[in-house]
């Protein structure tokens, strides 16, 4: 279901849709916006302002609705704008904005609320929450971690590092303290549902896909594995990831990072950073942006979009932190692209049987591609079941003798 935020003539939600507004005439007036800690007559004096502005620019013409129009945006300005009201609301556990668009996490499930602000309002929401938290973005930091005076956690990542406009998560905690019966109740304790690898491809799937295709496409459809895809150069390894992220469901929160732009994600809200390696000046590093990609803006799956150096390390990290990830790496054969794996995560100075427990733990298939003169095709796709006596555990379930063309 699609919800926007939208004036109705009053009530809350309605004036909150004019704080863009307000604020960029705030802006323009130079009227101070008090922070999170500053004292009750301070607010009180600035909710004045906000008054006097609406009446002036004849934002709000009925005199009965100045006061509860000034009161609402006031508090929305000197917290994080439109999104202010959803943070109180029973059952909200993370707003999240992606270039412009605004998804609710509420109960579990993610509705999409469309675009309430522009993208550019919303840099100037996480610049001033980054401000009133004593956080500043900066050109070496153009993302900030904050708590806002609620508790709520507030992470944004902001152009150059966002190359699709900024990136918003606020994470919003429970304030009532859940029992074993309330728990019992949400069926924390039922009985786990069927593995998702029994699931079967539904007829009506991708039906005029080849048979290895719809498979690939329906395991990235369910985000059931994470998936390796090798191959030589040029051999159509990073054609193959961008097809298969049409088949990302957009319910699925999607975190995108990549040493030079190059993937055509077809997705509208992924978070999606670009880090040069080596960083340029004072950049972020690829540990610290792939940080805040996956701890604090809770994807589903995260799409690498080439493993060529140490990003192998927080790769590993990503996948044994439950996160499903997709990505690209340059290899002879399905099992040579482990090998090559766990060579580049080295650099993490983890002993090499614990680099392989986590990538055996960790990769669920690899899709090796291979190129013959002007043909790029799949070869093999293989099942990673572990590792057994020091040696990866490969199960192809598309061997060579079977090669589809793609």
């Amino acid at each position: 279901m699609r919800r926007t935020l939208e004036r109705e003539g009053n009530g809350r939600t309605g004036w909150l849709s004019m704080a863009p507004r307000v604020e960029e005439l705030i802006l323009e007036r130079g009227i101070a916006v008090p922070g999170w800690h500053a004292e009750p007559e301070t607010h009180r004096r600035f909710r004045d302002q906000v008054a006097k502005l609406l009446v002036e620019a004849r934002l709000v013409t009925l005199d009965d609705q100045v006061l509860e129009a000034s009161q609402a945006l006031g508090q929305a300005i000197t917290g994080v704008g439109v999104l202010q009201e959803h943070l109180a609301r029973p059952g909200v556990e993370e707003i999240i904005v992606r270039n412009g668009q605004v998804l609710i996490e509420e109960r579990g499930q993610i509705e999409a609320y469309g675009a309430p602000g522009t993208d550019a309002y919303f840099e100037r929401v996480a610049r001033k929450a980054a401000d009133l938290g004593g956080r500043g973005m900066k050109a070496d930091r153009p993302f900030v971690l904050v708590d806002l005076p609620g508790g709520a956690r507030f992470t944004a990542m902001i152009p150059p590092l966002s190359v699709e406009g900024t990136a918003i998560n606020v994470r919003v905690f429970r304030s009532e303290v859940m029992t074993l019966a309330s728990l019992a109740e949400a069926g924390t304790f039922d009985p786990p549902p069927r593995q998702e690898g029994e699931d079967p491809i539904p007829d009506d799937f991708a039906p005029r896909l080849p048979e290895i295709a719809r498979y690939l496409a329906w395991t990235v459809h369910r985000n059931a594995a994470t998936i390796l895809i090798s191959g030589e150069f040029s051999s159509g390894k990073t054609t193959l990831l961008n097809a298969l992220t049409g088949y990302v469901q957009h319910s699925t929160v999607l975190s995108v990072v990549e040493t030079f732009r190059e993937l055509q994600i077809q997705h509208p809200c992924a978070a999606r950073a670009v880090v040069p390696v080596p960083p340029r000046g004072k950049f972020p590093t690829m540990a610290e942006v792939v940080n805040v990609l996956y701890t604090r803006m809770r994807p589903d799956l995260i799409i690498f979009g080439e493993t060529v150096g140490n990003e192998a390390v927080e790769l590993l990290s990503a996948m044994n932190l439950g996160k499903r990830v997709l990505t690209t790496i340059h290899a002879n054969s399905a099992y040579d692209a482990l090998l090559r794996l766990e060579d580049l995560a080295r650099a993490s100075e983890l002993p090499l049987p614990a680099i392989r427990e986590r990538i055996g733990r960790g990769v669920d298939l690899v899709v090796h591609m291979r190129k013959r003169g002007p043909r790029r095709y799949i070869e093999s796709v293989a099942r990673l079941g572990g590792v057994e006596r020091g040696a990866y555990r490969l199960e192809y379930v598309y061997p060579g003798e079977h090669r589809g063309q793609l």
